[in-house]
């Protein structure tokens, strides 16, 4: 089964800290709150990866990804928007949608992805690699396959991984998964932080790491940011706990590369997205 990175991160960062609480591993957030089985059929997330530099306070959004869950239908759906697509800002102006964050933070954000698919989210779910890495070192680190020799240097530090398996710290599989250097640019990014997603989850379920556990949900938390309810995440759980059951439409927004202006953008047509829309999201 196909898994974008969004609804991988989703399961992760909040399907398995219930799960966990449920498996009596962990206890609840919040003192004395149960989880229950939420009310509502569905609801779409906007979920949101950031590029944190040092030094710099307000980061850009490198990933965007709509997701829908739909617990009553069974389906899930995530429609990933590339980061250059040229948007309508809330100033007016158009320009790249991963700019609209570092300007106008998560409210601009939404207000961009909504005006660009037609939609009304109001919910996110915003992290970034660096809180992944810190996942990755409270798990004692992950063993993954890299495809190829990486190596590349920047603010962020230094890239230096070899061909072949390795068991990986947090640094470096931060460094794995941030990787763009290559003829694939984004779509090999995007794979290689699946692959990482994949070996963080099969990671924790080892049973060597259950008294990891605490300390991995800790940092979870300090990697997140939402303002999903505790019903909407159990939701999310219930859907990760029967993710066979499923079924799971993914995409990335079409459109097609061009130069405006002497900078690079995604444009994409109006019936193409609502037909994205329409498929992926159900809306």
């Amino acid at each position: 089964m196909r898994r974008t990175l969004g609804i991988l991160l989703i399961f992760i960062l909040f399907g398995a800290g219930i799960w966990w609480y449920r498996e009596g591993k962990i206890s609840p957030p919040i003192s004395g709150q149960a989880v229950r089985k939420p009310q509502l059929p569905g609801f779409t997330v906007l979920l949101v990866g950031l590029d944190k530099r040092p030094h710099d306070p307000t980061p850009r959004s490198d990933s965007i990804i709509a997701v829908r869950v739909d617990s009553e239908k069974k389906q899930i759906g995530a429609l990933s928007i590339p980061r250059d697509t040229r948007v309508l800002q809330p100033d007016g102006v158009m320009g790249r949608i991963n700019r609209v964050y570092f300007k106008w933070k998560i409210d601009g954000l939404l207000l961009a992805v909504n005006h660009l698919l037609g939609t009304a989210i109001e919910r996110y779910i915003i992290t970034d690699i660096a809180g992944l890495a810190q996942v990755v070192d409270a798990l004692g680190g992950v063993t993954i396959y890299v495809e190829k020799d990486m190596y590349w240097r920047d603010d962020l530090g230094e890239i230096n991984l070899k061909k072949g398996w390795h068991r990986l710290n947090g640094q470096q599989a931060a460094g794995y998964a941030r990787f763009r250097h290559d003829p694939q640019a984004d779509i090999g990014r995007t794979r290689r932080q699946q692959k990482l997603l994949q070996a963080i989850w099969q990671e924790a379920r080892k049973p060597q790491n259950l008294g990891r556990l605490p300390q991995v949900w800790l940092k979870i938390n300090q990697a997140v940011t939402s303002n999903l309810s505790w019903q909407e995440k159990s939701q999310l759980a219930e859907a990760f706990l029967t993710i066979e059951g499923y079924q799971v439409k993914t995409a990335t927004l079409p459109g097609r590369p061009a130069y405006i202006g002497g900078a690079s953008y995604w444009l994409v047509e109006r019936a193409a997205v609502e037909k994205s829309v329409k498929e992926i999201l159900g809306r």
